[in-house]
């Protein structure tokens, strides 16, 4: 029989993955670990987008992934850097691509202007919520012009 959480991957497993550092290779336990890292691996290069992904899947842990995208995704207030994706964000243009390859420019620039700026509502669920919509309408209207 056996035990509800043995043999999966889970928070008890996955997450000190790409918390704490990897046992020695050859050391007891270290294939187990191993079999679990690759499967860790596979659910953050699963979650990576298409066009990204060779930047970051030559990794030889889940750890070592995980704190490139940290380093490198972490989020900052850059306001030049906000001003130099909203202006990319108006000069886009669908052009001749499809509807899916467009929408999905427009949205990681907007992921991108999400993470290097600070949210300039918080004092209250309210605000921000209100904030959100006005910025969710504001991208609907980019997209649809």
């Amino acid at each position: 029989m056996v035990a509800p959480n043995e043999g999966r991957v889970g928070s008890m497993k996955g997450y000190s993955h790409i918390h704490d550092e990897p046992p020695e290779p050859g050391s007891n336990g270290y294939l187990d670990w191993e079999e679990t890292d690759l499967i860790v691996f596979y659910w953050i290069v699963d979650s990576i987008e298409n066009d990204i992904i060779a930047d970051f899947a030559y990794h030889q842990t889940s750890k070592a992934l995980w704190d490139n995208l940290a380093i490198t995704f972490e989020s900052k207030a850059d306001p030049y850097l906000v001003y130099d994706l909203e202006d990319k964000i108006i000069s886009i243009r669908q052009g001749n691509l499809d509807l899916e390859t467009y929408y999905h420019r427009l949205h990681g620039l907007w992921v991108n202007v999400d993470r290097s700026q600070k949210q300039p509502v918080t004092c209250c669920d309210k605000g921000i919520e209100q904030y959100r919509q006005h910025a969710s309408e504001k991208r609907l209207i980019i997209f649809l012009t």
